[in-house]
Parts: structure tokens; C-alpha cells; sequence
């Protein structure tokens, strides 16, 4: 456990870092290397958060919120800021994480929305009564602790769907109810699906996991197919300063001269959505048309996933078949979605109604509450081949975790589960799924931050295995 002292030194010295105070060798010297290795960090913060350059802030509260992580309201400029902060457990306690948001002016405190939320609430469920009321009581558990306004669950027992709720609503400013039609964005799942359409065009014969990047794109990344798709590429998270499709423009050749390794080709495993995209593009440029339209075809039709679309060229599903690479790039950049994210501020809630440019092939999907299931079902598929492919390929990832190509398993009690997460601007979604394929369940929330979704997916699995 890191002293509180600690946690609210480390609040007042990125406080400081964002203020100028502190010099750049310090500053930098102060973060985790996974953070700073490769990148400007500071001077990126200095431009992003430039409001606090130069000027006085006041720390208005703090609290713990887990063993090395701190939360605060900081008021700088007459504006309040929700910060974030987590440090490394062993000294010298660098800063391993952080998130400054400033609290939106629409923002509504919770407690003035709630019971009308509360009135949206229903749920269809094959689930015996007191195991679906269990489910219930934990999905207004984790609703409540996240301030999550709008929640679809989905649960599966033995390949089937027993089980679904809607919590709240798809738009905080008209109160509409949920239903199966709601479409979020989903982020990080996304990569799920580009996984598959690696693994398709190995299956077909037209790409193998051990040829380097290079084979494709001279000059560019040296590391493997696999190696993209296990996060042992050597690449860091994302661009500093620049994320989502505009991060990686044009062509696989184009990108790879943006893309600077921060370590050596498997050194360590680190998450890449940065390796996700070179994916995309890989697929692109081997399957010779657009992204999205390719993996309609081959990943969200073989799964039956009719209500989920990728962003770009061919985004509506079967129509990008034989569309040009690269013709029309900036044309349905975004996917659609129905439902109006929320981010939460301090138990304030706001309307996202501006959504993050994001990663085509490492988070740009959406997709209604049955397609995320289909591709929750899909885990359990063992009979097809590019699922066997997906299970047959795992890296260590730390204590606990192995990272599989779009996912990663993890080891809990009774046994282990296959977890996928994501998160995007006003966006949750979570899939965990029973290792034996006896259970899965999936959340899609109309939140961030909303950390406690996860830990309820898993719970849900524990909760119902066997109660079909």
C-alpha cells in the first residue's frame, strides 16, 4: 500500500510538471518508462493541457481509490478538474498513470437523474428468477458506483443467449430507453475483429504469421505478424499527441514511417493499439480492398454480427467488397452509433456529443448489444478454423495474463476467462467469457471512466455458469 503522503505529493508535482515548475529532465525522470521511452511526454502534456502554464491550482479534495492510485478536484483558473493518479508500487513511486479531465459545463450531478434512470429499466431473462435477480442487483451495483447512465448486458450460458437487460438510457438529454437496437461504440473490442481478419487471411493462405512487417512495408517495423498481433512488437500505445485514424494515414508504407519502436522486437509485451492499426492496413494491403469491407465479409457476417460497423470505406457491411485501397480515406470516417456517450466528472455526468476520432482496426467499431454477443459466441466456436488459430497463440503478459491475438486470458477463480475490453470517449464495453466456454457475458456502457464494469462482467460469469 503507497503512503497517502505519497499519492498527494504526486498530485502536487504533476501539478507542478503541467504548471512549468518543474524542468524537463525532472519531469520526465518522474514518469514510468513505459510512458516517456520514445515520446515527448512532457512537452505533448504542455501543449494538451496549456490552461495550466503558469498558473496557480488548488487541490480541493482527495481520495484513495485503490492501493497506489489517488483521485482529486483540482481548481485552476475557476475551472474544476477531476485528476487521476496512479504511481508504481515500488519507490521511487514514479507516475505510472494519469488522467486531468475538466469538468464539462453540462454536466449534471447524478443524484438529480438517477430515479428517473432508474424508471428506463427492464430486462428480458431464461435465467431461473433469483439468479436473474442477482444479475439485476449487481448491474445497478456497478451502475451506481460508475455513475454509468446507459448499460446493455448480454449473458450466454452453453452457447445460448438467456439473459438480457437495459439499464438506463441511450441519451441522457431525452431519457430514451435501451433496447436491442441501441449501437455504442465499443472501442478496444474492435481489435477482436482485426484479429480474425488476420487470422482469415492465414487461413486462406495469403499471409503468414511469420513474416515480418518488412516483407510488406521495407523499412518499416521489423517485427512479425504474430508479434503485432501478441503486443511484443516494440511499439508503445499510440502516437503521443496523436491518436485514432489520423494517427496513421494513407497506406501500410506511409504508416510504418510514423511508427517508431520505444524497445526491441520481443523484448517485453506491451498493449499496442498502434499494432492494431499497422494491422489494419497490413489486412488492406494483402486482401487488396478496404478494411472495413473486407472484415464485413469475412469477420462480421461469418459470425453473424449484422449490427456492427467499422469506420472508413465499406463501413456498411458487404460494401466495401472491391473497393480500391486507399480510394476515399477520409469518406465515413466514423461508424454510426445511436446512443450519446456520457463522460462522468467528479459524480457529474455529461453528454459526449463529439465522439474521439478513433483507430479504425484498433477501436472504431460499433455495434448493437446482439452483434457483440454473436461475437462473444464465437470464442466457443472450436470448430472453426480461425478461432482454433486464436486460442493456439498466446504470450505471457505479466502475473496472471497471457495476451491471444484480440484478447487476452486471465487467470481467476474457478478457472480462467477470456477477457476483451474497451474504452472510448463516453464508451465501455467488456466481454469476459468462461474459459471452457460454459458462460460469457457482455456490457456495453454509455460511460468513462467506468472501471467497475469489468470486475461485474466477471462476476456475472462466476454468477452464472451452470444456471441456464
Amino acid at each position: 500500500m503507497v503512503p497517502d503522503s505519497v499519492l498527494r505529493n504526486s498530485v502536487s508535482w504533476l501539478l507542478g510538471v503541467l504548471a512549468g515548475d518543474v524542468a524537463a529532465e525532472e519531469a520526465t525522470a518522474g514518469f514510468a518508462p513505459r510512458l516517456t521511452e520514445g515520446r515527448d511526454l512532457v512537452g505533448a502534456l504542455a501543449k494538451r493541457f496549456a490552461a495550466f502554464g503558469g498558473q496557480p491550482a488548488d487541490v480541493v479534495s482527495f481520495e484513495r481509490v485503490g492501493p497506489a492510485k489517488a483521485r482529486a478536484v483540482v481548481v485552476c483558473q475557476g475551472r474544476e478538474w477531476e485528476f487521476t493518479v496512479a504511481v508504481e508500487a515500488a519507490q521511487p513511486h514514479r507516475i505510472a498513470a494519469f488522467q486531468p479531465r475538466a469538468v464539462p459545463s453540462d454536466a449534471v450531478p447524478w443524484p438529480d437523474i438517477v430515479d428517473r434512470l432508474r424508471g428506463l429499466d427492464h430486462r428480458t431473462s431464461e435465467l431461473p428468477e433469483a439468479v436473474a435477480a442477482r444479475v439485476h442487483e449487481r448491474l445497478l451495483e456497478a451502475v451506481q458506483a460508475d455513475r454509468v447512465a446507459g448499460l446493455c448486458c448480454g449473458v450466454i450460458v452453453d452457447a445460448q443467449v438467456v439473459h438480457r437487460e437495459y439499464v438506463g438510457t441511450a441519451d441522457v438529454r431525452t431519457f430514451e430507453a435501451l433496447d436491442d437496437a441501441a449501437v455504442f461504440r465499443v472501442g478496444s473490442v474492435t481489435k477482436l475483429v482485426t484479429a480474425y481478419a488476420v487470422l482469415d487471411l492465414v487461413e486462406e493462405g495469403m499471409l503468414e504469421l511469420t513474416a515480418p512487417l518488412t516483407a510488406f512495408a521495407p523499412g518499416g517495423v521489423e517485427a512479425t505478424v504474430e508479434d503485432l498481433l501478441l503486443h511484443r512488437a516494440g511499439l508503445p500505445k499510440d502516437l503521443l499527441g496523436r491518436r485514432g485514424a489520423v494517427a496513421l494515414p494513407g497506406t501500410l508504407a506511409e504508416a510504418v514511417t510514423l511508427v517508431k519502436p520505444a524497445w526491441p522486437v520481443g523484448e517485453r509485451t506491451e498493449y499496442s493499439s498502434l499494432g492494431y492499426e499497422l494491422l489494419g492496413l497490413l489486412v488492406e494491403q494483402v486482401a487488396g480492398e478496404e478494411f472495413a469491407g473486407w472484415c464485413a465479409r469475412r469477420v462480421l457476417g461469418r459470425f453473424g454480427m449484422a449490427g456492427a460497423r467499422l469506420g472508413g470505406v465499406g463501413a456498411e457491411a458487404g460494401a466495401g467488397a472491391g473497393a480500391g485501397v486507399g480510394a476515399g480515406r477520409d469518406v465515413d470516417r466514423h461508424a454510426p452509433s445511436s446512443v450519446i456517450g456520457t463522460e462522468v466528472v467528479i459524480g457529474k455526468v455529461a453528454p459526449v456529443t463529439e465522439p474521439a476520432d478513433p483507430y479504425r482496426a484498433a477501436g472504431g467499431m460499433t455495434a448493437d448489444l446482439p452483434s457483440v454477443l454473436a461475437l462473444a459466441q464465437s470464442l466457443s466456436r472450436t470448430g472453426d478454423p480461425i478461432v482454433r488459430r486464436l486460442r493456439a497463440h498466446s504470450v505471457d503478459a505479466g502475473p496472471g495474463v497471457r495476451f491471444v491475438p484480440g484478447g487476452a486470458i486471465v487467470e481467476r477463480e474457478p478457472g480462467p476467462v477470456f477477457w476483451r475490453g474497451g474504452s472510448t470517449r463516453g464508451f465501455t464495453a467488456e466481454i469476459v467469457a468462461a474459459g471452457d466456454g460454459s458462460a460469457a457475458v457482455v456490457l456495453l456502457g454509455a460511460a468513462t471512466p467506468a472501471p467497475g464494469l469489468r470486475a461485474a462482467a466477471e462476476d456475472l460469469v462466476r454468477m452464472v455458469v451452470g444456471a441456464g
